[in-house]
């Protein structure tokens, strides 16, 4: 029995357990390569964008003072003046050069944004065939154990049983897609850039004008860091426009299916759950009016369940609770009913409201804004869990929003 259980049951195991570990360290080393490359081409962009409005200012700058000096010869000398002119030239040759330049690198980078999407998309299902193959061999493992629990005597055939209608009762297949389901992580590949023309400071027209660039369409408007990095991005949701595709609701994150990644897939929906027993318990509009904030719908929402409420394009929600219990969630109410949407289908209206500090924050970076705890703040805006405020000495800039409450 122990032999025929170490052959048929462990050794199938670990024979698995190495194989999807080195496929593993492959996916992973796939991911960081496509990550590097996608950092590479925006860097490359930033500089070619950099360049280019450089040129123009400098060419636009010349050009005004060689207009001024042939008006008025006696301002320059005549060897000045012919430098000037050559300059001037010079500097009209390369912004002509340094445009076709960035124009370039936008085609390239949104070329390679749409790699970096299918490379993105082929790692994740390869990592789904490795899950269920995972599944399918511990199913069959589980077989194995049970013809030989049957084999025992017979005070342990009620046991091997009992197992034997617990395994029987699997189903690889629709445990890992109710999984994926639960646990998908709502990451959507960057937005791709636009072209943005150099306006003359002197016409107020663009210096170039522009070749037509194909966009490439991702499924949804990105979700970066609070931080940017001074390219303008297509679907930013500063504006919404008619034409918008709705962002992809926020989930918990995901790594591998594991058994202690299930216990916590298990924990945030039982959060949920939670969350959910205190909305029964709690009467709707018995939030303070004060201190309301007030959300303007940018898309279309359907509820997925009964924990979440449903809303259309423009609605105004009143937002109950904002503490990041559920990342990437708010809590609001809307034509009577109460439940949680996603924070970036929407646009928080309030301006200006005061909260006092809970903990000390220390800024790491020029935009952020040190606060310590008891400090009264003014709240101006607030976006994916950062606020930007002012304090008493009107200093501006981000802090965390969970390091404060609202008065």
């Amino acid at each position: 029995m122990s032999s025929q259980m170490h052959s048929n049951v462990i050794q199938p195991l670990l024979a698995l357990k190495k194989e999807q570990s080195t496929n593993r360290e492959h996916l992973v080393a796939e991911v960081t390569r496509l990550d590097k490359g996608l950092e590479r081409g925006r860097s490359d962009l930033l500089k070619a964008k950099t360049r280019y409005f450089k040129l123009c200012k400098d060419y636009e700058t010349n050009t005004a003072n060689l207009q001024k000096a042939e008006k008025d010869p006696t301002t320059m000398k005549p060897k000045e003046l012919i430098k000037l002119r050559t300059t001037v030239q010079t500097l009209k040759k390369d912004s002509e050069q340094a445009h076709a330049q960035y124009q370039q690198n936008i085609k390239d980078f949104q070329a390679y944004q749409k790699k970096y999407e299918e490379g993105i998309r082929k790692v994740l299902q390869e990592f789904q065939a490795m899950e269920e193959k995972r599944m399918q061999k511990l199913k069959e493992a589980e077989e194995k154990m049970c013809q030989g629990f049957e084999a025992l005597v017979a005070n342990l055939q009620q046991a091997a049983q009992a197992l034997r209608k617990s395994v029987e009762a699997m189903d690889y297949a629709s445990d890992i897609q109710g999984f994926i389901i639960a646990n998908k992580t709502g990451l959507v590949p960057e937005a791709p850039v636009e072209y943005e023309p150099y306006i003359s400071q002197l016409t107020g027209q663009p210096a170039h004008q522009a070749d037509k660039i194909v966009n490439f369409s991702s499924s949804a408007p990105s979700k970066k860091n609070k931080k940017t990095t001074g390219l303008k991005i297509i679907g930013k949701k500063s504006k919404k426009k008619k034409d918008d595709t709705p962002p992809v609701s926020p989930v918990p994150h995901v790594q591998q299916s594991n058994a202690r990644d299930r216990s916590e897939s298990d924990d945030t929906s039982h959060s949920k759950e939670n969350h959910h027993a205190s909305l029964e318990t709690k009467p709707l509009g018995d939030h303070n009016t004060k201190s309301m904030i007030r959300a303007k719908a940018l898309y279309d929402y359907i509820a997925a369940d009964d924990t979440e409420i449903s809303f259309k394009t423009d609605d105004i929600i009143t937002v109950t609770r904002n503490d990041d219990s559920i990342p990437g969630w708010l809590e609001g109410e809307l034509n009577g009913k109460r439940g949680l949407f996603p924070g970036n289908y929407v646009e928080i209206l309030n301006k200006n409201r005061k909260c006092v500090v809970l903990f000390d924050f220390i800024a790491e970076n020029g935009d952020e804004l040190t606060i310590k705890e008891g400090e009264e703040l003014i709240i101006e805006s607030e976006n994916e869990g950062w606020c930007t405020g002012r304090n008493k000495d009107g200093k501006t800039g981000l802090f965390p929003r969970n390091y404060v409450e609202e008065r």
